[in-house]
């Protein structure tokens, strides 16, 4: 039947872990860095979310090309 440790499925789940880690780690760093600048700079919260979403993609990419490059 099944053989655990070489089914190819854990390796999918691994990477979409890997993945979601990946940008939750990402997000984060963003949003720390992004209320330390407001206590210099007021920043708009579409500012906030645009660069939220853009570490999120950058996080994707980072795990693109770590991924299958």
């Amino acid at each position: 039947m099944w053989d655990i440790d070489n089914n190819p499925l854990n390796d999918i789940a691994l990477q979409l872990v890997y993945l979601a880690i990946l940008i939750i780690v990402f997000m984060v760093a963003t949003a720390i860095i992004l209320e330390f600048v407001q206590k210099f700079i007021r920043v708009h919260s579409e500012i906030k979310n645009f660069f939220l979403s853009l570490a999120g993609l950058g996080a994707a990419y980072v795990w693109f090309q770590v991924t299958f490059m």
